[in-house]
């Protein structure tokens, strides 16, 4: 059996490691979805957890080695929630049963979580049978992960009269910019819960940033009616698209395909050779199929329920460092 060590990272330059790690596993493994994009971790870190949460990523990220080498990374992407990053050549379900250990023993108490989820890919054989045999139960909750190569996909698209796509401009442009995102993401919320704009400086501290991926579709009456942002990793020539959105108020007039087409013309400009996305429900779905995203991979949420005795139980004898 071999010996893995897992700890909770603790250092800003840990994670700067685990970057690395991600990006030799996109370049190793023909599964081009199964693991994050760099860009997806940067922007959980600066965006998801910084903003949102109003924590540090680097409190819910942890390390797996094997012989004093990262085989695998524990993400946390919600409350209670974690996504398993393995390096191909790891790929076992005695590595998997370490990790779920971890999850469970040190993890869980630690963050003193009462339902646990990880998503796992549909009909994934070695991770399913470890999530049955650690007492996890499959969810409902569904994941789209999809796929454009750029070498085949269109970038035309035409626009309503009067509206323009241009990158974001500058900082006086983040108050339109940050409400452009409230109208679309909460458009049955009461306005009086806006909490803000200056949200967005995190944004543009994401170490893939680039204003000319920061799209934003412009009404003729001045306004934010759509944007997408895009994220660029070189070294493995790939686009990540997160957000995208629109205001209702400027609902169905192709504004959104509009700016993915845009998005994917810069992309190629700058060598890119594919893209990605993911989506939850509809009209996510349509949108980007439509747009020229194929569907890749579907992940199924698989959960956990934990209680206080067990908590507390396992929370007196948790330790950072574990080695299984």
């Amino acid at each position: 059996m071999s010996e893995y060590r897992i700890y909770k990272v603790t250092k800003d330059e840990e994670y700067w490691q685990i970057r690395d790690f991600l990006r030799e596993v996109w370049r190793l493994t023909n599964d081009k979805t199964l693991n994050w994009n760099i860009a997806r971790l940067d922007y959980f870190r600066w965006h998801v957890f910084g903003n949102c949460y109003e924590k540090n990523l680097l409190d819910y990220l942890h390390i797996c080695e094997n012989d004093a080498r990262i085989i695998a990374v524990l993400i946390s992407d919600s409350p209670g929630g974690y996504m398993l990053q393995v390096h191909p050549n790891f790929y076992q379900a005695e590595l998997f049963d370490a990790l779920l250990q971890y999850y469970d023993t040190v993890i869980v108490p630690g963050e003193s979580i009462k339902r646990g989820h990880i998503p796992v890919e549909i009909d994934e054989s070695i991770m399913e049978a470890g999530f049955q045999k650690a007492g996890f139960t499959p969810g409902k909750f569904m994941e789209f992960r999809r796929e454009a190569d750029l070498s085949k996909v269109s970038v035309e698209y035409s626009l309503p009269e009067g509206f323009i796509i241009r990158s974001l401009g500058e900082a006086d442009e983040l108050p339109a910019r940050s409400w452009a995102s409230w109208r679309a993401f909460h458009p049955d919320e009461s306005n009086e819960k806006y909490e803000g704009w200056e949200w967005y400086f995190n944004i543009q501290r994401c170490p893939l940033y680039k204003r000319d991926l920061d799209l934003v579709c412009i009404a003729p009456d001045g306004k934010i009616a759509s944007f997408c942002t895009i994220w660029y990793d070189d070294y493995n020539r790939t686009g990540l698209f997160e957000p995208v959105g629109t205001n209702p108020d400027y609902w169905r007039k192709g504004l959104a395909k509009a700016l993915i087409k845009e998005g994917f013309k810069r992309l190629k400009a700058l060598g890119a050779e594919k893209a990605y996305v993911d989506s939850y429900e509809e009209p996510a779905h349509s949108l980007y199929e439509n747009a020229g995203f194929k569907t890749v991979k579907i992940m199924k949420t698989w959960n956990k329920k934990y209680s206080w005795n067990h908590v507390s139980k396992r929370k007196e004898d948790s330790i950072n460092t574990v080695l299984f």
